[in-house]
Order: C-alpha cells, then structure tokens, then sequence
C-alpha cells in the first residue's frame, strides 16, 4: 500500500516520507530503528546521571508554575521518590498544568540535567500507568524534519498490520536455527516486547538477508556455467611451450593442465591467473 493511503498522512507528511525513500509499506518495514530506549526499567531519583533517559515513578509535591515569554511557556512541577526530589519542566505544554494533580503519582520517562545540586527531568512523557509509550523498548528511528518519533512509530504500526509478511526461510532451516517466524521478527524489530525477542529478530532478519545474498550469487554463479564451446587439446600447444627459452615451473605446468581440462569442457571457464612479471 502507498503510504498516502495510510491514515495520518497528507501531503506534507508523504513529501518527508519521499525524502526517506520510504514510498509504501514494504518500504515503511525495511526501514530500521537505529535504536532503542528502555522505556522498561524502573529506575529512582538517587541512580539517576546527568544527560541520560530514565522511566521514573514519582509523586508531585507541589501544585507547579507556569510562566510565559511571549508566546513561549515553561511549566515546573516538584515531584519526589523515597530517594529523592527533582523538578519537571516542560516547555510550550501549558494545558498540562490542569493535568497534572498535587498528591498524585505518575510515571515520567524523560532525561536527567544534573546542575549543581538540583536534578531536572526534561519533557519528559506522562501517564498514570505503564501502557502505550511506557512500560517497554521504545523503537528510535533516523528521521528528517517534520517527522517526530510518536507520528513515525504510528505510521510503522500501520504497516505491521497492513503488509502481508510471508516467510522466506524455509520451516525447517527456520526451526533448525531457532529463528523467528517473519511476521514476529518484523513486529519485535519495530515494536519489540523485549531485549531477548528484539535480539532473536535481529538475528532472524540478519539471517535471512545473509541467505537472500548467498542465493543471488549461486543463481549468478550457475548462470555464468552457461554452455560453452570445447577446445580440442593439440600439438600446436606443445610446440609453443616447446620454443620458450625457459623451462616451466612445476606451478606453472599444474596451472597449465588445469586449464587444458577446463578448455575441454563445454562450459564457460572461471580462472584468475595471477603471475610474477
């Protein structure tokens, strides 16, 4: 499917999609993250280091502050676990000072600025509970401007369930090297549920490329044993080692037969000679 039929995506969406080369949902697939974030692990305040990502679960002490410039806004709140306190900031989301409640607690998954004694979490993502972009490994993809991460993970969901997957591998080479079946693989490479599977797709996808790749070049290589003409062995030859001034190397008059058995051959010869000049 074109990816101007999925949903979500206008003009100006499928121009940025073009600039990525990504025309439809087969495209949309073989598009790699190029990371992910552990969006999984619960950390607290105390482990927590300067320009890392963290998912933590804190409580808001305070009921915020929000202060503008212009149209611009920066939106504070105090929050704290049992090993300590740090401060939230959000910039241009002012709608979330009605959201977010004193007294309740709340699981953020941002990154940490550490700077002198006070801790930051940064615009960092927000809910109640460990559902839709918490809880699990987060899919991050290389992507150009007008693009963010939310819309393009939606986007890559889409094709998940729209693309037909078939598997390539044949079942029992599959079982035999504990590979994924295609779908799973392609669904734990963009959505994985966890390291382990996020690995075993890898690996499957890795696998199946390497396979593809080896085929190619059989199907090549069968192609180039076309039918060939056979050259009949004659005195001519003999007679022109014959007038060398030099006698032939043991390597070389090896070489040579091999050559005269391939030359026999209806069969296009394949031979790289390599010599000393």
């Amino acid at each position: 499917m074109k990816v101007e039929n999925l949903k979500g995506i206008g003009p100006k969406k499928k121009q940025f999609l073009e600039k990525l080369s990504l025309s439809d949902t087969r495209d949309l697939l073989d598009y790699y993250p190029k990371g992910y974030e552990d969006r999984s692990t619960l950390y607290h305040v105390n482990q927590t280091e300067d320009k890392k990502s963290y998912l933590l679960r804190l409580k808001i002490i305070d009921g915020g502050n929000l202060r503008f410039s212009g149209r611009k806004s920066v939106l504070t709140f105090k929050a704290a676990d049992d090993t300590g306190s740090c401060q939230i900031v959000w910039f241009n989301q002012p709608y979330l000072k009605s959201k977010i409640k004193i007294g309740e607690v709340y699981y953020f998954y941002g990154k940490i600025s550490r700077k002198n004694n006070r801790i930051d979490l940064q615009t960092p993502i927000v809910n109640k509970t460990l559902k839709k972009e918490l809880g699990n490994f987060t899919a991050v993809y290389p992507l150009t401007k007008g693009l963010t991460q939310k819309d393009f993970r939606n986007i890559i969901c889409q094709a998940l369930e729209i693309e037909k997957i078939e598997n390539i591998i044949p079942e029992e080479i599959r079982l035999k090297e504990n590979l994924l079946d295609r779908k799973h693989a392609y669904r734990e490479i963009h959505a994985p549920s966890s390291l382990h599977f996020q690995k075993a797709a890898k690996r499957t996808l890795i696998f199946e490329e390497l396979l593809i790749v080896q085929l190619a070049m059989k199907m090549l290589k069968n192609k180039k044993r076309r039918r060939g003409y056979a050259f009949v062995y004659d005195k001519k030859i003999e007679e022109l080692i014959g007038s060398l001034d030099f006698p032939l190397t043991h390597a070389q008059e090896r070489v040579l037969q091999e050559i005269f058995q391939d030359m026999k051959k209806p069969i296009s010869m394949n031979r790289l000679v390599q010599g000393d000049v």
